[in-house]
C-alpha cells in the first residue's frame, strides 16, 4: 500500500520518473525487510502537495516521515527555503507549525512516558562505528574523523539544494522541482556517505532517482550493486559466515556502490544547478520537468 500510494504520487510530479522506484528489483529484497516504504511514500506525498502548493498537507507529510525515519528530514531546508525566499510568510509559518507542531504532537507522548526507550535510537546510533560503507571499506571505523565524514557531506549538500531552491524562487522559476532536487540530492549524498551502510537504504536512493528523474543506465548499474549487496552483505552475516576473502567482497562493493550513487548525486547537482539558474536543456542527464516532445527557450 506504500509503495502504490509513493507511486501514484511520483506520477504526478512533472518530469518524475516513478519507473526508478516501481522497477527496480531491490524491492524484491528489501520492501519487507523494515518500515522504509511508509517514509518513502510520505516524501512523495510531501513533494506532490508541494508542487501543488499546499503548504500545510507538505508539512504534515513532511512531520510524519521524519517521525518513522530521518531520511525524509532532506525535506525540509529546500521547502522552507523556496517559501522564505517567494516572499509568503504566512506560508512559511504554516510549514514550520504544522511541521513542528506535528513532530511534536507525534513524538512528545512517548518521550515523557518512556524517555529511556524513545531516545534509545539517537544514543544507539551516536555509539555506533562504521558498518558495510565506504568508510568502514577506507579503514576509518571509529572516532571524531568519522563522524565529521559522515555528517559533513550531509550538511553541505542540504546547505547547497535550499540555497540552489531559494534562487529558483527568486527568479520566479521551477521552484517546486528545484526543492524537489535538493531533496533527492541530500538523500542520496546521506545514504553515499553515511557511516553506516544498511542495503535497504538504496530504496532511498532510488526515490531519490525518481523524483531527480535519473538516466536508465545508472537505474541499471544501482539496481545490480543492489541486489549483489543484498547476498554479499546481508546473507553471509546472517549465516554467521567469515570467510578469509569476506572483506575482499566486502570493502570493494562498498566503494564501487558509494561511487555509483555519488554519479547520481553529481547529476542532480548539475541539472539543479541548472534549474536554479534557469538553464533547462533537454540534453541534461536528468530529465527537465516538461511534457514529451515540448521544447523549453
Amino acid at each position: 500500500m506504500c509503495l502504490a500510494c509513493a507511486l501514484l504520487a511520483l506520477a504526478r510530479l512533472p518530469g518524475a520518473r516513478p519507473w526508478w522506484l516501481g522497477a527496480t528489483p531491490a524491492l524484491v529484497f528489501y520492501a519487507g525487510l523494515n518500515w522504509d516504504l511508509l517514509p518513502i511514500a510520505l516524501v512523495a506525498v510531501a513533494a506532490l502537495a508541494q508542487e501543488r502548493g499546499r503548504t500545510g498537507a507538505s508539512g504534515a507529510a513532511a512531520a510524519l516521515g521524519v517521525s518513522a525515519k530521518l531520511f525524509p528530514a532532506t525535506l525540509v531546508p529546500p521547502a522552507l527555503a523556496a517559501l522564505a525566499a517567494s516572499r509568503r510568510p504566512r506560508a512559511l509559518l504554516g510549514y514550520a507549525a504544522v511541521l513542528g507542531g506535528l513532530v511534536l504532537l507525534v513524538n512528545l507522548p512517548f518521550a515523557l512516558a518512556a524517555p529511556e526507550h524513545w531516545s534509545w535510537f539517537f544514543r544507539f546510533n551516536a555509539g555506533r562505528g562504521a558498518e558495510n560503507s565506504i568508510w568502514d571499506a577506507l579503514g576509518i571505523r571509529r572516532g571524531p574523523l568519522l563522524e565529521a565524514l559522515s555528517v559533513a557531506p550531509l550538511a553541505a549538500s542540504a546547505l547547497v539544494g535550499a540555497a540552489a531552491t531559494a534562487l529558483a524562487a527568486r527568479r520566479a522559476g521551477d521552484a517546486a522541482r528545484a526543492a524537489r532536487l535538493a531533496t533527492a540530492l541530500a538523500l542520496v549524498v546521506w545514504i553515499a556517505t553515511n557511516k553506516i551502510w544498511s542495503p535497504q537504504y538504496a530504496l532511498y536512493g532510488f526515490l531519490a532517482g525518481a523524483l531527480a528523474a535519473g538516466p536508465a543506465a545508472l537505474f541499471a548499474a544501482l539496481t545490480a550493486v543492489s541486489v549483489w549487496d543484498f547476498h554479499v552483505a546481508f546473507e553471509v552475516r546472517a549465516r554467521r559466515w567469515e570467510p578469509w576473502f569476506r572483506d575482499y567482497l566486502f570493502h570493494p562493493t562498498a566503494i564501487v556502490r558509494t561511487l555509483l550513487w555519488l554519479a547520481l548525486a553529481a547529476l542532480i547537482a548539475r541539472a539543479l544547478w541548472r534549474a536554479a539558474h534557469g538553464q533547462v536543456s533537454d540534453a541534461d542527464a536528468i530529465s527537465p520537468a516538461v511534457e514529451p516532445g515540448e521544447r523549453t527557450r
